[in-house]
């Protein structure tokens, strides 16, 4: 099921606000940066999935370094978390981005449970590199956005 249209306001508004200045932290090399810290913590938090990455590697220190799968993460992590949260408020982009998603890692056939736990490492990730400045109601905003992500994303892959 879409979550296109299912966010308040106040939870884009945070979303967005403390994306932004995630973004600003990680300054010129933000892309990388994220998308590491991000996979850094998946392979660290949940080493099954690694699985998926294998043609880049048997271990993540050498999957992390391999410059196809930096590339990799910065399209589909960084680029797509940054281009999904540019357009929360349109259902029909939220809808477009959930179906590209779903379709690229349909092949995979990635169990809900994996698309979660990337989730949490996102949400994760976003607190780590927002440091102090973090909120309890970002973290909040954050889970509510990315779990309804990642749900559609896990239904739309399986079919």
């Amino acid at each position: 099921m879409s979550c296109a249209g299912t966010f308040s306001p106040a939870t884009i508004n945070l979303v967005q606000k403390s994306w932004s200045t995630v973004k600003e932290k990680a300054g010129d090399d933000g892309d990388r940066i994220v998308s590491m810290l991000v996979f850094k913590n998946f392979f660290d938090d949940y080493p099954s999935t690694i699985r998926y990455f294998k043609r880049f590697g048997n271990d993540p220190e050498t999957i992390m370094k391999h410059e196809t799968f930096i590339e990799h993460a910065k399209k589909n992590v960084f680029n797509s978390l940054d281009k999904t949260i540019g357009v929360l408020e349109e259902p029909e982009e939220i809808k477009e981005i959930e179906e590209w998603m779903g379709k690229i890692h349909r092949p995979k056939r990635i169990p809900r449970e994996d698309f979660m736990n990337l989730g949490k490492c996102i949400v994760k990730s976003l607190k780590q590199a927002l440091g102090d400045e973090c909120t309890k109601e970002d973290e909040e905003a954050w889970k509510t956005v990315i779990d309804g992500l990642m749900s559609a994303f896990a239904e739309i892959s399986s079919k």
